[in-house]
């Protein structure tokens, strides 16, 4: 006990803390570090500092340290100011706003002795600590083109997560730069990747700037706390450019497109074309539901060989839910086959109207979707699915076509590609079904 009093008292070491936010965050606060989270501490000391890395390599926490770090010795570009001393940690919601800003208030909480240079902390109208030394740290979202931030001056601003924002180039430049300008304050970024977009671009400039900013990427694999195990899993099941961005911190161009040219271009040449029901062949469909405005989409493929033919499909809206149902107990009776359906919502209501079918209900929630993409991605990387060619005019103005749906297609946004899903839903419960051994002729009666 009396060692560590007189470690706390010790004026040399608070002296290295305050010129070296790493020492601080290790020997004050007991923060254990991984290598990446040192040097960023060390160096992001720019008027502008980048970090591009993997999920769960640390990039909250770190920023928590520096935070805490700025805010107890007040600097601003690097020196001391007297001023009131202002800080923000902002993003493009509210909520991702306030992770960091808790991390503050968790160090804060188990430091006694920070807790007590807390003068003020409030919730409303943003989130706020106001410590004794005459430094406050707020949580504000960017959103409305940083609308909420006009009016404001900081010393430092930590935009979170910034490659998310669509606006973020904007918020960056003629919001938060203008924020700082007064008070000569610095501005990280800190964000994994969403491709290549504004975020890299920024990378790309401040890259050949060294004297006014500075970049460093991070692999999540560098955080010693992360199961590695079950990281090195994932990077197995996930596509090599989608691993590359959410887990190296790479910037990888076609990383938010789910499948790339040549893979639709293969399944397409693999296409043998639409066709009736062939005798000894086996069938499999998938029915993506429309609500409101969007479409109701059918898949039927033929199984009975690789790759997996798309033989028939339906693409409509507009009809009652009896028509929807009487359209599918049609394409059952034409190509029999096990039936998967999206029940999202509807659950248990779409399923007992179609009991006479035995549908496989699929509920969309996060994991689910992603796994359903996944797969989805998995069948056109190997060749084992091909479609023709499919185009049908939505009204006098709008040519629909499958290829311009499939291009579009990507992991996160993709309210428009029901088609996709129907494609989607009928491989899903190929998969599921592949590990049931069924005798040769009576895959239609399951």
């Amino acid at each position: 006990m009396q060692q560590n009093v007189q470690r706390f008292l010790d004026e040399s070491l608070w002296l290295k803390a305050a010129a070296d936010p790493a020492c601080f965050a290790e020997t004050i606060l007991g923060a254990g570090l991984h290598l990446g989270q040192k040097k960023w501490l060390t160096n992001a000391n720019k008027n502008e500092n980048l970090l591009h890395a993997g999920n769960r390599w640390g990039k909250g926490e770190v920023q928590a340290l520096k935070i805490l770090h700025l805010m107890l010795f007040r600097l601003a570009g690097g020196k001391p100011v007297k001023e009131n001393y202002r800080l923000a940690n902002v993003s493009i919601t509210q909520n991702q706003s306030e992770i960091v800003f808790r991390k503050i208030l968790r160090w804060i909480k188990e430091a006694k002795w920070l807790e007590i240079l807390v003068k003020e902390e409030k919730r409303t109208p943003f989130p706020t600590i106001r410590l004794a030394t005459g430094a406050e740290i707020s949580a504000r979202t960017t959103q409305k083109r940083g609308e909420y931030l006009l009016g404001e001056g900081y010393d430092f601003i930590n935009f979170d997560e910034a490659a998310f924002d669509p606006a973020g180039e904007y918020v960056a430049d003629k919001v938060l730069a203008m924020r700082l300008a007064d008070r000569g304050g610095m501005l990280d970024f800190t964000s994994t990747p969403k491709g290549r977009n504004w975020f890299y671009q920024r990378a790309e400039k401040l890259k050949v700037n060294p004297r006014w900013g500075y970049v460093q990427g991070g692999d999540t694999r560098e955080n010693r706390f992360v199961n590695q195990e079950y990281l090195a899993e994932r990077i197995r099941s996930w596509p090599e450019n989608l691993a590359r961005q959410n887990v190296g911190g790479e910037f990888v161009e076609d990383a938010e497109t789910l499948l790339l040219e040549e893979e639709i271009e293969r399944a397409i040449a693999a296409s043998t074309g639409l066709s009736l029901r062939q005798a000894g062949g086996r069938y499999i469909a998938g029915w993506d539901l429309g609500r409101k405005v969007s479409f109701t989409t059918g898949a039927i493929l033929d199984i009975s060989e690789k790759p997996y033919q798309l033989v028939a499909y339906e693409r409509f809206r507009h009809r009652s839910w009896e028509q929807v149902f009487q359209t599918i107990r049609k394409r059952k009776k034409e190509y029999g086959g096990p039936v998967m359906i999206d029940a999202t919502g509807l659950g248990d209501v779409v399923l007992d109207e179609l009991k006479d079918i035995k549908p496989t209900g699929f509920t969309f929630n996060k994991k689910t979707k992603n796994e359903l993409l996944l797969n989805f991605k998995r069948a056109h990387e190997k060749g084992e699915i091909a479609y023709p060619y499919l185009e049908q005019w939505e009204d006098a103005e709008t040519l629909w076509s499958l290829r311009a749906e499939l291009e579009s297609l990507n992991w996160e946004d993709n309210q428009e590609a029901d088609f996709s899903f129907a494609l989607a839903l009928a491989l899903w419960l190929l998969r599921v079904r592949e590990s049931i051994v069924l005798p040769q002729g009576r895959w239609d009666k399951v």
